[in-house]
């Protein structure tokens, strides 16, 4: 049997693999905006509000971002806090609220900010190609990388400081970070299946202090010519994708060559046009 049947039956074969491994979500997840001292106090500090409006500024454009590389985000869910401890807290309602009206989208804000499960489920309802933003409580954000990172690619806790060189942040956060984002690229064969963390990074929003300032850093809109370092899941990542991309490869190389000393031409004049079509 000649090489070309072979080859096309594997391919024939491998090729729902290669098509199922494709299906893949964005989601980005910050800390609510800058808050009060007072924690009595339920709503964003000045410092906050002036965040949410620098991500409204800086996210509801077109251009892609390292943030968002597909352009804004198609799903926002801010964490709603219930009364705990006599007190309600819509922070993180108030960070997303600016970008909301700006893409004219709705902003999820049903699920209680302790309901992990809640959580897990609105995640796994994600169709693909979703690039998602979400606004929690920073104590949570590690239990939340949890559920969307079993094996731990992400870090166990929130930073507790930013060490951003563009601005110190207001004396009443008392030094507490807000600017960091995680990013985790998730992955799953098919709608069937579950969402499963396949890379995270660790990105900052650039916010200097200013609701219309400069866009800098994940929010900058070169950020996207830039590869951000992936902390990638070695399981996750590749094989599929390895294996499919040899699929292509080998096979024409192979037949390139044996057409080519078939016809007694050589494998690279029968590629441009190949390479053409």
């Amino acid at each position: 049997m000649s090489l070309l049947p072979k080859w096309l039956v594997l391919c024939a074969a491998a090729a729902p693999l290669c098509v199922a491994a494709t299906e893949h979500a964005l989601l980005n997840l910050i800390r609510h905006g800058e808050r009060f001292a007072d924690k009595s106090i339920t709503h964003l500090a000045p410092a906050g509000y002036d965040r949410a409006q620098y991500i409204a500024h800086c996210v509801s454009p077109s251009a892609p971002t390292l943030a968002f590389p597909k352009g804004p985000p198609s799903h926002l869910l801010a964490a709603k806090r219930q009364t705990i401890h006599g007190h309600n807290s819509t922070r993180p309602k108030e960070t997303l609220e600016p970008l909301a009206k700006a893409l004219k989208i709705p902003l999820d804000n049903e699920i209680d900010f302790e309901d992990i499960d809640a959580f897990a489920r609105y995640v796994q309802a994600v169709p693909h190609g979703s690039s998602v933003f979400i606004a929690w409580e920073h104590k949570l954000i590690g239990r939340l990388a949890q559920i969307l990172d079993p094996t731990s690619l992400a870090p166990p806790h929130y930073p507790n400081e930013c060490r951003i060189p563009e601005w110190d942040e207001p004396d009443y956060t008392e030094g507490a970070c807000y600017d960091v984002i995680w990013q985790f690229l998730l992955r799953r064969s098919n709608a069937q299946e579950m969402w499963r963390t396949e890379g995270f990074v660790h990105l900052h929003m650039g916010f200097a202090g200013k609701a219309s300032g400069p866009c800098t850093e994940a929010f900058g809109p070169s950020s996207s010519f830039w590869t951000p370092s992936w902390t990638v899941d070695a399981d996750a990542r590749g094989f599929a994708l390895t294996f499919c991309l040899l699929l292509l490869l080998i096979p024409s190389w192979m037949l390139g060559y044996t057409w080519g000393a078939r016809r007694g031409k050589g494998r690279k004049q029968l590629s441009a046009p190949l390479m053409a079509v």
